[in-house]
């Protein structure tokens, strides 16, 4: 019984795996227009996930909401990367950042509601602004409320923080040696290597849940 439990459970994450694996591949496909782009976008993210304390299906959450909301096919995975780092240093969800990221980029400024979800995750990109463009924090935050700071002034500052030189630029290998990156690591390497061994018997399977789903179509029409 043991190991029949165990058995029906490494099936039932390697499907489950490649069943996530190929459901990402297709979200991507539908948001870049292509296919060959959506495998060559997920594989660049699958090298990010090497380098950082994140799991591969953080980061392509991350890489799908932004390319929703805006940001190109060209520049979808350095923009996750950075944010990556971003979450890194922080110690925050990288989804969440994507969110108020992608917002300033949907309405094309920064406000008050944005500026405040970025502060609450630690990240200082108020002082970074004003930095950038020599103000006091008085003079700033009257330029927010008037909608004068644009979401291209936004993602200069982005770049500045996560260059070699900036706040957040060796975040990934300042956490390549703990703990959470290295499980982070194994569990995405069991991850894929279940995804690959069930995708090498991927038209058997298939056909094999298609007859299942006909038995169980026939029960219902026999009921």
């Amino acid at each position: 019984l043991v190991k029949g439990f165990l058995a029906f459970q490494g099936v039932k994450f390697a499907v489950g795996a490649a069943a996530e694996i190929e459901r990402t591949q297709k979200q991507l496909e539908t948001l870049t227009g292509s296919a060959s782009t959506a495998l060559n976008v997920y594989k660049q993210l699958q090298q990010v996930n090497k380098e950082s304390p994140f799991e591969l299906k953080d980061l392509t959450s991350a890489a799908a909401k932004l390319s929703a909301f805006g940001v190109s096919t060209a520049d979808l995975v350095d923009t996750t990367r950075r944010l990556g780092k971003v979450a890194a240093g922080t110690g925050q969800e990288i989804s969440g950042i994507a969110l108020a990221y992608g917002q300033v980029l949907a309405k094309g400024r920064l406000q008050g509601e944005e500026l405040l979800q970025f502060q609450e995750r630690g990240i200082p990109l108020a002082a970074e602004l004003q930095r950038m463009l020599g103000l006091s924090g008085e003079e700033f935050q009257k330029m927010v409320s008037k909608g004068q700071i644009g979401s291209e002034l936004v993602v200069k500052a982005m770049e500045n923080m996560t260059s070699e030189t900036g706040r957040f630029g060796k975040a990934f290998e300042n956490t390549a040696g703990t703990i959470d990156a290295k499980l982070s690591n194994l569990k995405d390497a069991f991850y894929n290597a279940a995804g690959a061994l069930v995708k090498a018997f991927e038209p058997q399977l298939k056909w094999l849940i298609d007859r299942f789903t006909d038995v169980a179509n026939y029960f219902i029409r026999v009921f």
